[in-house]
């Protein structure tokens, strides 16, 4: 577990500090980026803070090597991954990520997505609780890795957008926003699956969704929020019921439209 005090020393760990400053230092104006902040939740506990670097232009392996131990498996799928000048729920970057599970002790990895395509499929593999074929998704998949001291974690992502996907994972995890969510994102892991209910705005429905966080974890929403000026745009919850994630962005004002604004081309959180 860790306390609010060690969420907030972490923020400004050397090993954080490091990547933010790699990151920095890849961003291209003729191409978006933007950084930003999960926390997961249980039973009123913080167990992980999670930070993302999303780039959206094509890297190579000295650019990756920083983020990383290993470069083998990113390398594995990334021919297969698009560059884009435009943010999108299409083209969410090429995420590389700098976890604490629990711990003052850093876990990295990436996450991007594939093309839609039967290869990528054949990579990443098919989805084990869907109960439709995946190209029929009409979206990219995903892929995750996380290393730590016991070795890589591999994570498979698929996203719904279409209402008749969305309903189904919305009776699947009983939650009913996700037919208003701009995209779901589904991952399996060790036979767990979580889902992602994704909306990148500010608009009052967003803000006022169904709030699954008990007093303990609101209150840690309401410091981030002002300590920070950090909102939690949308949230995550995993299968067992008990764990949950918020994720946290920081754009230059809080329209509806923000995500989407020339202003906020770099989302630096």
């Amino acid at each position: 577990m860790l306390s609010l005090t060690d969420v907030t020393s972490l923020l400004s760990h050397p090993d954080v500090k490091r990547v933010y400053s790699h990151y920095k230092s890849l961003q291209d104006n003729d191409y978006p980026s933007m950084n930003y902040i999960g926390l997961n939740f249980r039973a009123g506990a913080i167990v992980s803070l999670k930070l993302y670097f999303a780039l959206y232009k094509r890297l190579e392996i000295h650019d990756v090597a920083p983020f990383l131990p290993v470069t083998d498996d990113f390398f594995k799928y990334y021919s297969l991954w698009d560059s884009s000048k435009e943010r999108s729920l299409e083209h969410t970057g090429c995420t590389f990520e700098i976890k604490f599970k629990g711990t003052m002790t850093p876990t990295y990895g990436f996450h991007f997505r594939l093309r839609n395509c039967e290869e990528s499929y054949d990579l990443i593999g098919r989805s084990s609780s869907l109960p439709f074929d995946d190209l029929d998704l009409g979206t990219r998949p995903g892929i995750n890795y996380e290393y730590d001291e016991s070795g890589p974690l591999r994570k498979r992502y698929y996203y719904a957008e279409s209402a008749e996907h969305k309903e189904f994972l919305s009776k699947k995890f009983n939650i009913p926003f996700i037919l208003k969510s701009s995209l779901s994102e589904l991952s399996e892991f060790n036979n767990i699956t979580k889902l992602n209910v994704c909306r990148f705005d500010y608009s009052e429905e967003n803000m006022h969704r169904e709030n699954p966080f008990n007093s303990d974890e609101r209150k840690v929403i309401h410091f981030f929020r002002r300590k920070y000026g950090l909102i939690n745009v949308f949230d995550g919850f995993y299968d067992d019921k008990e764990t949950k994630a918020t994720y946290f962005f920081n754009t230059k004002d809080k329209t509806e439209n923000s995500f989407d604004q020339s202003k906020n081309f770099h989302i630096d959180t």
